[in-house]
């Protein structure tokens, strides 16, 4: 090992913090952003603290019910909830993004490792359990906060900020999985995008948009993953905006929420910057527009709490889920765009929301429910207890959506929920 690789390797590890034995115990290709990158969450400070294995809660429920069917039923129903995100030493790993494709007969979920920014992948088809996870990649990428995984999870974008200042470096790499040798790991090779890009979201035929603030105003762009080819769709006076991209040809742009400020919610055209207005002046304002935008799930600020409602884009009609939760905290299903699915407190805390939950102040234990906002109706998937204790956001799933996917905003663990 030549001189300039050891230097390398043990700047890693005072980056890292105590990584681990196994991650410098092998040789290991560093990518190093231009500046080291602080501790930003993005929204929200995360505990990197995760169960070890041998305390690994078991999945046992307990129900207020007198039914013993319905007991046994969410005893099978807590069977289907696994972590996901282990490493090769078969240890659960806090992860800052994930990916689920398929390839060939079987279904792959893709996650990077926190710490370290190394990959790792887990298979699975319809009738199999998830398989052993495998590592493939061991480019380090130190203290990553956040990743946005392609959909065919070949590439994906690494999210930085810059220590002791609110710089954010973003940048793109594609992964390249080794094959002439077991014994080789993959690496993850690109470039840098723009310096400072605030806000990005994935979306269109292999796009990204991002909002920037130059000159005192927001500005989103459309660009190819790797930065290129960017085209600049909407100008703001407001520089605080979170995007979502639904579905082909529509943005949305929810102003950033606070319990102290009325929020709106735009649709912007990406063919042509046209701005469409959709809710107006609702205090702490978070939003989720289903995949053919005539829904939308959005949250509004009471005293010391919040309330979450349904929003029919058509008729104008809003009404009171069945479920009180964010947002943040749920997912549409694609293949009927009027079911979402949703981690909801069991018990949610006093506070300001969703300001104290951004900030860490507050954290709820959840459970997973579905419901439909065409007929209302709604159903408990399961109850999670018994030492489990979930804070779930970053929801997703496969593409029949037989597993769902979620991130514990708690510690970083990645979870999936058999949905068979």
């Amino acid at each position: 090992m030549n001189k300039k690789t050891l230097i390398l390797i043990l700047a890693v590890l005072l980056i890292g913090g105590g990584i681990g034995y196994y991650f410098y115990a092998k040789k290991t290709a560093v990518l190093v952003p231009p500046n080291n990158p602080g501790q930003f969450a993005f929204g929200n400070q995360v505990n990197n603290a995760v169960p070890s294995p041998g305390n690994t809660p078991s999945a046992t429920a307990i129900i207020d019910t007198s039914s013993n069917e319905a007991a046994q039923q969410n005893q099978i129903s807590l069977q289907k909830l696994n972590p996901v995100s282990i490493n090769a030493s078969n240890i659960i790993i806090a992860m800052t993004g994930g990916v689920v494709f398929d390839s060939g007969t079987s279904t792959v979920v893709r996650y990077m490792e926190r710490g370290t920014g190394h990959v790792f992948e887990r298979a699975f088809a319809s009738t199999t359990a998830m398989g052993h996870a495998t590592e493939i990649s061991n480019t380090t990428i130190p203290r990553v906060q956040e990743t946005l995984w392609m959909s065919s999870g070949d590439s994906l974008l690494v999210r930085y900020a810059k220590e002791g200042s609110d710089e954010i470096d973003t940048f793109y790499g594609k992964l390249t999985i080794a094959t002439s040798s077991e014994s080789e790991l993959g690496s993850i090779d690109g470039n840098f995008l723009d310096t400072n890009i605030d806000q990005l979201t994935l979306g269109g035929k292999n796009k990204i948009f991002g909002m920037e603030s130059i000159g005192g105003q927001g500005v989103g762009f459309i660009s190819n993953p790797d930065g290129k080819k960017q085209t600049t769709i909407f100008k703001s006076p407001l520089t605080e905006w979170v995007p979502e991209w639904p579905k082909e040809g529509t943005i949305t742009l929810t102003t950033k929420a606070s319990s102290q400020a009325p929020g709106f919610l735009f649709f912007v055209n990406t063919a042509n910057g046209n701005q469409k207005k959709i809710l107006a002046g609702i205090a702490g304002l978070t939003t989720l527009t289903n995949s053919d935008t005539s829904y939308v799930l959005y949250s509004e600020s009471r005293p010391q709490g919040f309330a979450l409602n349904t929003f029919n884009v058509k008729t104008g009609d809003t009404n009171l889920a069945p479920i009180q939760t964010l947002p943040e905290k749920c997912l549409w299903s694609k293949r009927d765009v009027t079911s979402v699915w949703c981690l909801v407190p069991r018990s949610p805390i006093p506070a300001n929301y969703p300001d104290d939950w951004y900030q860490g102040k507050v954290s709820s234990s959840d459970n997973i429910w579905k419901f439909n906002v065409k007929t209302g109706e709604s159903e408990l998937l399961v109850s999670i207890d018994n030492g489990i204790t979930v804070d779930g956001i970053h929801l997703f799933t496969d593409k029949a959506e037989s597993h769902l996917f979620f991130t514990n905003k708690r510690n970083g663990v990645l979870w999936a929920f058999d949905l068979k």
